[in-house]
């Protein structure tokens, strides 16, 4: 991978300017280190452009058509980094009241290309900068440390490198920041919120269904549970510390280790083999309509559940007949069928 050029500017929101920084040759190295940290990071979401003639993108295509005019070059880089400026006092301005402050850093932009695919990779990441004293004048400076600490925000363009037609967009997020693939970049999702939640829980569903259903009830239906939960209780789906946070501590209830490992790594599979996105914001009207379930309880007596599987034990008698005992609110309801004679075993319920 070569790097071809790149930019950095400070974003100074309080004076209300872009800061060009002078780039050393060594300055290389902290690139390559930024590059593959985000390009290492496996929470990633597929975006493309809103339109061709969204402004960062037609900079990228203008800095790539003139890369050998160093002027030209310039100036698009502080047109991106200008915008963006304008995009953060925005979104500031949002948040003022909330006592929230957008994080301050600087913009990197870096051309890479990749002799194999024939491509450009344009990125873009907001980075953690620090005040520092500068130990000959006494001056307050700002710069980067020399181990990076933090990407805020990055996003790589995957771009032709003949046509320059844009083959692909992948935004890396440690947070939900509209202002910087909407407002910002004018990026759309390549798969909506709702497409993703129904097919990453479908996937997980069915997956279960199929290993562990007839085998391990008890704990496809506590996983199951769990994941139902995770979905409710998120607003954001970051897929593999998902599957970390219901496995890590999990006490299975006839689960051997080895099994329990295997279905935990084939679940980290199913974002790149179900075609979905390993980041997304949960839609819980999707997610509502992928958990209905449908029990056969007896002949001719079947439950369906949408919802609250909470209010739904199952428990044994002292003849060992099973029952299923679901919690209403329903008066009408309650009133429509016959009273248990028999005692109660809390003990058995389960």
């Amino acid at each position: 991978m070569e790097l071809i050029l790149c930019d950095i500017q400070v974003i100074n929101r309080d004076k209300k300017l872009t800061q060009s920084k002078e780039i050393p040759a060594e300055f290389e190295d902290y690139l390559q280190q930024i590059f593959n940290t985000i390009t290492g990071n496996k929470v990633v979401k597929e975006y493309e452009p809103r339109s061709e003639n969204s402004f960062v993108l037609k900079k990228i295509k203008q800095i790539l058509s003139s890369q050998v005019v160093e002027e030209k070059t310039k100036k698009y880089f502080t047109d991106i980094a200008q915008r963006l400026l304008s995009k953060e006092i925005e979104a500031q301005q949002k948040v003022n009241k909330l006592n929230i402050e957008v994080q301050v850093g600087s913009l990197i932009q870096a051309i890479f290309y990749d002799d194999e695919l024939e491509q450009y990779l344009y990125l873009l990441a907001k980075v953690e900068h620090t005040s520092f004293v500068n130990d000959e004048d006494y001056s307050f400076q700002t710069g980067f440390q020399k181990e990076l600490k933090k990407v805020f925000k990055s996003c790589i363009y995957l771009i032709d490198g003949s046509t320059y037609d844009v083959e692909g967009v992948k935004i890396y997020l440690d947070n939900v920041a509209k202002y910087w693939f909407d407002d910002f970049l004018e990026l759309q999702e390549k798969t909506s919120d709702e497409i993703n939640t129904g097919r990453a829980f479908k996937s997980i569903d069915s997956y279960l269904n199929r290993t562990m259903k007839k085998k391990h009830p008890e704990d496809r239906s506590i996983i199951r549970n769990a994941f139902i939960s995770y979905f409710r209780t998120n607003k954001l789906i970051n897929f593999e510390e998902m599957i970390s946070t219901i496995f890590d501590d999990y006490k299975s209830v006839s689960l051997k280790n080895d099994e329990q490992e295997r279905i935990r790594k084939y679940l980290l599979t199913l974002p790149s083999q179900k075609g979905f996105d390993s980041l997304f914001t949960v839609s819980l009207s999707a997610l509502k309509a992928r958990i209905r379930s449908t029990y056969d309880l007896y002949p001719g007596i079947k439950l369906r559940v949408e919802d609250n599987i909470e209010k739904i034990k199952a428990f044994e008698n002292e003849e060992g007949i099973h029952y299923i005992m679901v919690e209403t609110t329903n008066n009408d309801v309650y009133d429509s069928f016959d009273k248990y004679k028999g005692r109660i075993d809390e003990s058995r319920i389960t």
